[in-house]
């Protein structure tokens, strides 16, 4: 039950971040700092049940590439 509800946490975090502005999502989680490692808790939970990470994809793909390529992760995350 708290995977449960860890999940649709992270699902309502995501749903205001992807739909506020930079400064709100700001003022979210400076008005509530633990907010932060609640999304990371619900976002890992999340991807446990998920058949496929998409990350996963990435790395195969660049495992075949040159090994001088530089890549520049400019997400945000895990």
């Amino acid at each position: 039950m708290l995977e449960s509800l860890s999940k649709g946490k992270f699902r309502w975090i995501n749903e205001k971040l992807y739909t506020s502005s930079s400064s709100s999502a700001l003022e979210l989680f400076q008005n509530n700092p633990l907010m932060f490692d609640e999304y990371h808790q619900g976002f890992r939970s999340a991807v446990s049940s998920w058949p496929v990470n998409p990350v996963d994809i990435f790395i195969d793909y660049l495992k075949g590439k040159p090994k001088d390529w530089i890549v520049a992760d400019l997400g945000c995350g895990e």
